[in-house]
């Protein structure tokens, strides 16, 4: 049975249909969607950390040349 199953994909998406609820199926692309999230979030979190580094560096020179 699992040797069909491995190759028959349309029987596989079948039975998967047929035995696992829509609130089961969602799971699958909520965690996809999640993942998507996780990833423009981390990209969103390094620009800021660039942006902070930079802005660190300008007050040091802009200390720097006050307290001369």
């Amino acid at each position: 049975m699992f040797r069909l199953l491995e190759e028959e994909p349309d029987l596989r998406l079948a039975l998967r249909d047929r035995l696992l609820t829509e609130s089961q199926l969602a799971v699958e692309a909520a965690v996809q969607e999640l993942a998507a999230s996780q990833r423009t979030t981390g990209e969103h979190l390094a620009t800021l950390a660039g942006r902070v580094d930079g802005l660190a560096k300008q007050l040091v020179t802009l200390t720097g040349r006050r307290s001369r």
